[in-house]
């Protein structure tokens, strides 16, 4: 500690500030906090030399100094904590309610006024008169609330304004910034499908159907009014999975610009240089799966799920994704949308008897498609649906041969339910007609087809039920044949996840890889790798014996052939994929895989409308955690890349970065653990976690790691 107002530390984790000079030498450093544990993790400073501070509290004992409010309001609380430029205290003060608030960053305008936000638990977190949003949305009592909220503090630490931001949800604001008429913008992420949008927003409605909590989430950027009083524009931005928005900057025409995560594969790119999230998500082999080339132009999907040939035009191919169906007319080489925007698709079927019948069965959120005219257009067929469609996932469809039109569908939920009900589904009449079939089955199949001869089969895994004080015999996974309205066991004992047919072959795969010709009477099989689970099928319609299986070893993946019609399966590659399917015209192998998340930037005028956005990335996961505009307009981000690599960037060339390793992803409470900002000469400043020694210094106050992991500061000239 250097001129420190509190020399030691009280408890196991303590509030510090540190000033640095131009050249990197130590001004001040101080520990400040109580004796429990304290944490901080935003820092401002305005341009008198003033530093501003945020982030949680579980001390009670913590040094207040002209605080509005004095004393903690419950379990864990947000603070503000302003210094002068020689780090004396101006004024401390908690900031929160009887539940869990955290302040995650903060800004100062050039009159001296603090502004924060954060995530919140309390209902009686402090607001004020007039507030944008004084209560949390869907707030009961008793029930808990994840809430952003923004707070604005005058120069002396007063309370001018304080609001809710959010929808019926978890909501966090994880950045904030104030331009030069006092308007808060603050970036989060939502899982509330009515977070709210304002102005002419560049995505008024969240990018998946129902609240799955943070873990599918959308980011949001929004701007208050300088009162604090109402929105002058809001925006989600996201995908069905993840995405987040973890800091903002505002430049001297009062255009903001965000950064953080996303796997939104369709989010809006302008005038960037990057259009395509990292990594490839659909690849082609002409040498049976040895060698793989990307194929994606157009095909902006995070993850491809299902892959389906039209038997009957050549080149006619169609991708289910997790936004929506696409459709190529040259074997995969180019692509274009096929409707379904907004879902995310488990599986599509071709029905080779109605040209142009395509049918997708959806997750969460969704339904049961149908398209008579090859993606056109779509309608749903839960009409008849006995249950909520909005909490099932459409996890197994098949469609009738025969041309009847009839489909069936297994509307589960996501994992392996036991009874002898299970919800497996003849849909019939354009939807009108859902005959549960799943009577006598005593898992959820994992999946279903139809016979040449309009046979169905179900394939079911393993289930052993709990039991406290008795032990029960595990029901056997196997495959069932439907004959007189009742299932039929096929006598395997496995966990059947793929099913298929070629001709009269009926193909499964679980632990083993089995085929029978007979109907599901005898069977013979081929072993797996040991501990591998099979979860896809793909059969050469040109030549049998060339059978291709999809197999997972805990998280990773391999791709095995047959030559000789499943006698003998072997290793061809271990590509990370999700789907397979076999060309009927070439025999070329298509498969179906995931892109990486990525880090994004993009730039908003004051009224919202988007100027300018790219992704940033390659096939590892990148994050951008912190932002920051030069004079010239040059746009730096700060971030992170798996598995530890702190990465900055310039946003016109994002595949020019430089690369710090031996970082940490993210700290306690998932915060970033890095940041950017430009200094008053130019310089690019960037503070990161490190947690490996040997990194890099020069004029070092600090050479080398003392702990576990320490923090990295580095000052460049561009």
């Amino acid at each position: 500690m250097n001129n420190a107002i509190q020399p030691v530390s009280k408890a196991f984790s303590q509030i510090f500030i540190a000033k640095f000079s131009p050249t990197g030498d130590l001004l001040y450093s101080t520990y400040y906090g109580g004796s429990a544990n304290d944490l901080a993790t935003g820092i401002a400073v305005d341009p008198m030399g003033n530093v501003y501070v945020t982030g949680a509290l579980q001390s009670h004992d913590f040094p207040v100094a002209n605080a509005f409010q004095s004393s903690s309001g419950g379990a864990v609380d947000a603070f503000v904590l302003k210094l002068d430029p020689s780090g004396n205290v101006l004024y401390a003060t908690y900031l929160g309610g009887k539940f869990n608030d955290v302040g995650m960053a903060i800004a100062a305008d050039a009159l001296g006024n603090a502004y924060v936000t954060g995530r919140t638990e309390s209902p009686d977190f402090p607001i004020t008169s007039g507030a944008f949003q004084p209560t949390p949305a869907g707030y009961m009592p008793g029930r808990t609330f994840i809430s952003a909220f923004v707070t604005k503090l005058d120069p002396s630490g007063n309370l001018v304004y304080s609001t809710f931001v959010g929808g019926n949800g978890s909501n966090v604001g994880w950045g904030i910034a104030v331009d030069a008429f006092g308007q808060a913008h603050v970036c989060g992420e939502t899982s509330a499908l009515d977070f709210p949008t304002a102005g002419n927003p560049l995505q008024s409605v969240p990018g998946r159907q129902i609240n799955l909590g943070l873990g599918s989430a959308d980011a949001f950027l929004s701007k208050l009014t300088a009162d604090g009083s109402s929105l002058v524009y809001s925006t989600l931005l996201g995908g069905p999975l993840a995405d987040s928005a973890r800091s903002v900057t505002i430049d001297s025409n009062g255009n903001a610009y965000i950064t953080g995560l996303t796997t939104d594969a369709r989010l809006p790119i302008l005038n960037g240089a990057q259009q395509y999230l990292g990594g490839d998500v659909y690849v082609t082999s002409t040498d049976g799966g040895s060698t793989f080339t990307a194929r994606r132009t157009g095909l902006t999907a995070f993850q491809v799920t299902s892959i389906a040939f039209d038997p009957n035009v050549q080149s006619l191919v169609y991708a289910g994704t997790t936004q929506g169906v696409f459709r190529s007319i040259d074997g995969g080489n180019t692509w274009m949308p096929a409707g379904l925007d907004n879902q995310w698709v488990q599986q599509i079927v071709l029905d080779p008897s109605r040209p142009g019948a395509i049918y997708a069965g959806t997750n969460y959120g969704g339904d049961v498609f149908r398209s008579g005219d090859g993606g056109d257009t779509w309608v749903g067929l839960n009409a008849g649906f006995p249950g909520k469609s909005e909490r099932a996932a459409f996890q197994a469809i098949a469609v009738d041969p025969s041309g009847s039109g009839t489909v069936y569908a297994v509307a589960g939920f996501g994992g392996i339910g036991a009874g002898f009900d299970q919800p497996l589904y003849r849909v019939t009449d354009e939807g009108a007609t859902w005959t549960l079939l799943g009577h006598g089955l005593p898992s959820t199949p994992l999946a279903v087809v139809v016979s040449p001869d309009s046979t169905l089969y179900a394939g079911t895994a393993r289930f052993v039920f709990f039991c406290l004080f008795c032990t029960s015999p595990p029901i056997p996974g196997t495959v069932y044949k439907r004959l007189s309205d009742a299932w039929v066991n096929g006598g395997l004992d496995d966990d059947i996840h793929a099913l298929a047919f070629q001709g009269n072959t009926l193909y499964a795969a679980g632990r083993a890889f089995y085929q029978s010709t007979d109907g599901g009477l005898i069977w013979t099989s081929t072993p797996l790798l040991e501990n591998a689970t099979a979860s896809k099928i793909a059969v050469n319609a040109r030549n049998a014996s060339t059978i291709y299986v999809l197999e997972a070893v805990g998280s990773a993946s391999a791709l095995l052939r047959s030559d000789d019609g499943g006698q003998s399966l072997n290793i061809v590659s271990k590509q990370p994929l999700m789907a397979i399917a076999v060309n009927p015209f070439d025999s070329s192998l298509h498969a179906g895989t995931t892109a990486s998340a990525d880090a994004y930037v993009a730039e908003f005028d004051p009224n919202g409308t988007l100027l300018f956005s790219t992704f940033i990335g390659n096939a590892s996961e990148e994050r951008g955690d912190g932002i920051a505009v030069d004079f010239s307009g040059n746009i730096y981000i700060a971030g992170f890349r798996s598995p530890r690599t702190t990465f900055v960037s310039r946003a016109d060339t994002p595949g020019d970065s430089i690369d710090i390793r031996g970082s940490t992803s993210t700290t306690v409470l998932d915060m970033p653990s890095r940041g950017i900002t430009i200094g008053p000469d130019g310089s690019i400043i960037v503070v990161m976690i490190a947690t490996q020694p040997g990194l890099p210094v020069k004029n070092a106050t600090q050479s080398d790691l003392k702990g576990a992991s320490d923090v990295y500061l580095v000052k460049w000239m561009p």
